[in-house]
């Protein structure tokens, strides 16, 4: 019933109110819910993102540990020019690291490993976060697990240039709406001590098991800008360090 109910509410642009639903009970009949709303959808997946990626955020959330949601087909857009977006989803922007997968990581019993892990390309990126859902006051972390993780759409950068070495972790992240900063952070502030540690944690959830990870996937790991609300119209530019940076207009779609 809630999984008809968000996908509706996405088809439509609109949000389900608290009062219409009985949210999850706990993290497992969240994931129940979500893995219906991917079938109901019947859309291929491009890969997964990973949220609350941060003690803070998680405390927010009343999680205590990250979760995923999964990338629809259609829903990644590149870099430079406009994307549409439901307003009616009250959407917010994240800045991230986005790695893409260089190798498949099928489905198996042995939990991977780190040496397992290949990683073609390493892009900034803008996750647009777009709960179908609203008035739910406790416990929003569950709902955003249900709600698809709150996927409304990604821009992916061009993949960084990681020739000067160093840690791309350490590099600072400065977003801007119009030219105007309204948020900075790194990689620092996730929970990951490198990109491969994302994909790995995803790589052995029980969720991603029955499809595994692909090559060519792409893998969001979570904020270092937090979650920043914007209007329709506004020009998004993130510059990570010399490494390059991402950029998007955001219209009414």
């Amino acid at each position: 019933m809630l999984a008809s109910q968000l996908l509706t509410a996405r088809r439509q642009g609109r949000q389900v109110d608290a009062a219409d639903f009985t949210p999850p009970a706990d993290s497992a009949a969240a994931y129940a819910v979500q893995a219906e709303v991917i079938r109901l959808a019947g859309l291929d997946l491009a890969g997964w993102k990973a949220g609350a990626t941060n003690p803070p955020t998680q405390q927010r959330l009343d999680l205590t540990e990250p979760f995923l949601g999964p990338l629809f087909a259609g829903t990644v857009h590149p870099s430079g020019g406009e994307v549409p977006v439901v307003f009616g989803h009250t959407p917010a922007l994240e800045t991230e690291f986005t790695a893409v997968l260089a190798g498949d990581l099928p489905p198996r019993d042995a939990p991977y490993t780190r040496d397992d892990v290949r990683i073609a390309s390493l892009h900034p990126s803008f996750e647009v976060v777009a709960p179908r859902f609203s008035g739910v006051e406790r416990n929003r972390g569950l709902m955003s697990i249900a709600d698809a993780g709150g996927n409304g759409g990604m821009v992916l950068g061009p993949a960084l240039d990681l020739s000067a070495g160093g840690d791309p972790f350490e590099a600072e992240v400065v977003l801007t709406f119009d030219g105007a900063e309204v948020a900075r952070g790194s990689g620092r502030v996730l929970m990951w001590t490198d990109v491969t540690d994302a994909v790995l944690w995803l790589a052995n959830r029980p969720q991603v098991a029955p499809r595994g990870l692909r090559a060519g996937d792409v893998i969001m790991t979570g904020t270092m800008t937090g979650l920043i609300p914007f209007q329709p119209g506004v020009t998004a530019r993130a510059q990570f360090g010399t490494m390059g940076a991402v950029e998007a207009t955001f219209v009414a779609g």
